[in-house]
């Protein structure tokens, strides 16, 4: 399950002050705000002079306590009030099509793609940050070894990670041969396979089966067809989700990919009725796709959809 979490480029850092109290006595050491040695509650609503949450425990400005400033020093997660925490601090580098995932130790992992500022072009594979409990972020390029720029750069990019944490990303380069390709990490090697021969990929998305396995769907530009592919042990098997043969017209933007704990694979995607955009439906529960139109949707045609399903297996 994602948690809410703040992605910034180049952010600058906040600095917390350290603030002393002051005494009011001469030989009075314990900083209270008359100067005296009682329990009186001071300025800053706490007790015996300290400062917004110090050794007694109770809770400062920032929300966290023992005068953690940050939120993090002591390996947890920013709090409300925490500054910004700055991921990249290349200047000459932005985000694009960033995705997020939180591992089973609590800590985000982000894949983007990188852009340079300078010219608006891709120059670099994709990248991958990974938060540490301490607060430190480390950040690597999603490429083999020995690969080029041209051969790792996508847009967009999506990220799963499974029960042990391995990052699973899929992406389809800006440029042709848009050929959506899928990459993981085995230690510190990555590896990417093509999910699908085609050379006009357009939206796409990734989520793991109950093994854990890589599910990719998917969307071919030439007739808006979308697609799945299913990975049997060294590449993907890929089947139709949905197209235009019917009342409803695949032509849209996005598509979102969930799994039910029974087995079944959700995706909602925006296609047209006429010339209305509208959030459509499909599900596979193992007899193959059936396709609904959620209406009343009041989506745009450049809408961005997502997809969820409980622990019934209803989606949402």
């Amino acid at each position: 399950m994602k948690r809410a979490w703040i992605i910034a480029v180049a952010a600058g850092l906040l600095s917390v002050g350290a603030f002393f109290g002051c005494d009011g006595e001469e030989g009075d050491g314990d900083g209270d705000v008359d100067g005296d040695t009682d329990t009186d509650t001071d300025v800053d609503g706490d007790v015996d002079g300290d400062v917004d949450g110090d050794a007694d425990g109770d809770v400062d400005t920032d929300g966290d306590v023992d005068g953690d400033a940050d939120g993090d020093s002591d390996g947890g997660l920013p709090v409300l009030g925490d500054p910004v925490e700055e991921i990249v601090d290349e200047l000459g580098d932005r985000f694009e099509n960033s995705d997020i995932e939180v591992g089973s130790d609590g800590q985000p992992r982000i894949a983007w793609c990188r852009i340079s500022y300078s010219s608006s072009s891709m120059d670099s594979p994709d990248q991958l940050a990974t938060r540490s409990a301490g607060g430190e972020w480390t950040v690597e390029p999603i490429a083999p070894s020995g690969s080029t720029a041209d051969e790792t750069e996508n847009n967009p990019v999506r990220l799963a990670l499974d029960d042990g944490d391995v990052p699973h990303v899929v992406g389809i380069p800006q440029s042709s041969p848009r050929t959506p390709r899928y990459s993981t990490r085995s230690g510190s090697e990555w590896s990417m396979v093509p999910v699908h021969e085609t050379t006009d990929g357009a939206d796409i998305d990734i989520a793991l089966d109950g093994s854990g396995s890589p599910l990719v769907a998917f969307r071919i530009s030439t007739d808006d067809s979308l697609h799945l592919g299913r990975w049997n042990g060294s590449g993907f098997d890929v089947e139709l989700i949905a197209d235009s043969s019917g009342e409803l017209d695949t032509t849209g933007f996005d598509v979102e990919l969930a799994t039910g704990a029974d087995g079944s694979v959700h995706a909602v995607f925006v296609g047209e009725v006429g010339d209305t955009p509208i959030m459509a439906y499909s599900v596979n529960t193992g007899s193959g796709w059936t396709t609904e139109m959620i209406t009343n949707s009041k989506i745009t045609a450049d809408g961005v959809v997502d997809v969820a399903v409980d622990s019934s297996g209803e989606p949402h």
